[in-house]
């Protein structure tokens, strides 16, 4: 999970990355501020959400001193690979339609918000990195986030988010 200010700061470039190489349409100025709110906006464990991150760790553990001897030491970096998030969903998606009673979320999706049980959740913001790509990462990730929403008691069943989501 994402919890401290550098993992959610990871989360944010990893999600402006994932804005950069979008190819659908969607409002990037309520998007950008969702990104910097984070984890506010429903991502958080105590409102039925949750953020992960996928990091690799490089190590690299012998480092050379000034006498020319090699000192054993920790010297791990990780580096962020992917991310997901998950939030409570109460509403299905529906297909922009004017003439309907719909609401807005914080992305610009449009969904009605009384056709859902309240103990849905929906998956969002799933991105990895092309170097991590075909290495199991994305996977690792969706598994993770659906056992936290399985986990969660105020999860009993799973909904993908928008296109656009």
């Amino acid at each position: 999970p994402a919890r401290t200010l550098d993992e959610l700061d990871d989360v944010r470039v990893l999600m402006h990355e994932y804005i950069d190489q979008a190819v659908f349409a969607f409002d990037r100025v309520k998007y950008e501020a969702g990104i910097r709110d984070l984890p506010r906006g429903g991502y958080e464990p105590h409102d039925g959400g949750e953020l992960l991150i996928a990091y690799r760790v490089i190590e690299h553990k012998n480092v050379d001193n000034d006498d020319g001897d090699v000192d054993q030491q920790d010297n791990s970096k990780l580096t962020p690979l992917g991310c997901v998030a998950m939030r409570r969903f109460d509403g299905v998606y529906l297909p922009h339609d004017d003439d309907k009673d719909n609401n807005d979320d914080d992305d610009g999706d449009v969904y009605d918000v009384t056709s859902t049980p309240s103990s849905c959740v929906e998956l969002k913001r799933l991105y990895v990195r092309p170097e991590a790509r075909r290495l199991g990462t994305g996977t690792a990730l969706v598994q993770s986030i659906i056992q936290a929403a399985r986990s969660s008691s105020s999860s009993s069943s799973i909904s993908p988010a928008s296109a656009a989501g």
